[in-house]
């Protein structure tokens, strides 16, 4: 696919990448999108912070796994014996776009997804339209976001809105989402929906926005039904990645999938935010056939890819 020149608005992102260059289409600014670099330099890569909210935090620690809700104990499907030669890697790129905000800005996801199937040896192509902040309605009345869907030949357009529009802004979340799965799919691409997280335990929002239910479980909750109901109207199917940080908190409480202001995605949670992914585009797991990325640790990698795996439950156990 062709590279696109890039207009970058709220701060300069630094761009990751899997192999050769990719161009983005994401954050406007004053200064040039960086060339993504080849993945074994993703571990040392940092990357600039779009501010999503500029609500007041207060930090705190998470509780034991035995306060939250239990997760699925992790596990890796086994590809049924009829469906094995769907498993070979395609031919060609999986094409992706994903339209966002800083939640998929942060440690550059497109770039973790693409690095992640160079590694499983499943061909990728991600590129991103995003900007801090933004939500649905921005991207649907934004001129840009209808261009870059009718110039390029999306195979799959991942759409993450505000990851509090579901809760203070609901008729805007629906009716705008709606909108846009409806302009992907005449694009000729399939919709994927970005389910969020909630907010860590601590966070000060949940000492004044009453809609969050004043609890990470609430919010959860609150969020990931308000996306499954979108799915329901539209037919766009939900990528859960809001339940897998859930659940890994649960599953493993010493893991911090968080920034430090407890509401953008930490290391690990990008990690576990690109393996969701990963494994949604391919239906493969990514358990034994990707490698850490972003100066993991490899046993810290391996819990994230079983619990992404879990969550999507790929078809595909091996390629």
């Amino acid at each position: 696919m062709e590279s696109r020149t890039i207009l970058v608005a709220l701060g300069a992102v630094v761009g990751v990448a899997c192999g050769g260059v990719v161009t983005s289409y994401g954050v406007e600014a004053s200064a040039p999108v960086a060339t993504r670099l080849v993945p074994e330099k993703l571990a040392s890569q940092q990357v600039a912070r779009d501010i999503e909210v500029a609500e007041p935090i207060a930090l705190g620690s998470e509780p034991d796994a035995a306060s939250q809700e239990q997760a699925l104990e992790p596990r890796e499907p086994e590809p049924r014996e009829e469906e094995a030669s769907e498993c070979a890697p395609p031919e060609e790129p999986i094409d992706v776009l994903f339209i966002g905000n800083s939640y998929t800005n942060m440690h550059d996801l497109p770039a973790l997804v693409e690095a992640l199937g160079e590694q499983a040896g499943v061909p990728l192509h991600a590129e991103k339209l995003a900007v801090g902040g933004k939500n649905f309605e921005y991207h649907l009345a934004r001129s840009k976001t209808a261009a870059v869907l009718e110039e390029g030949d999306w195979d799959v357009v991942v759409l993450q809105s505000h990851s509090l529009d579901p809760l203070r802004n609901p008729d805007g979340f629906f009716e705008a989402g709606e909108e846009l799965v409806e302009m992907v799919e005449a694009s000729g691409a399939e919709p994927l929906l970005f389910e969020t997280w909630a907010r860590k335990r601590g966070h000060n929002l949940y000492n004044y926005f009453k809609p969050t239910g004043g609890s990470p479980e609430e919010m959860q909750a609150r969020v990931s039904e308000s996306y499954s109901t979108l799915a329901e109207r539209t037919g766009a199917k939900v990528i859960e990645v809001g339940r897998a940080w859930r659940a890994l908190r649960t599953q493993a409480p010493q893991l911090d999938p968080y920034a430090s202001d407890s509401a953008h995605p930490g290391k690990l949670g990008a990690y576990l935010t690109a393996n969701v992914f990963f494994a949604a585009l391919t239906d493969v797991s990514p358990v034994g056939k990707v490698e850490p990325l972003l100066d993991i640790d490899p046993k810290d990698a391996a819990l994230i890819q079983r619990q992404a795996a879990a969550v999507i439950q790929p078809r595909c156990g091996t390629l």
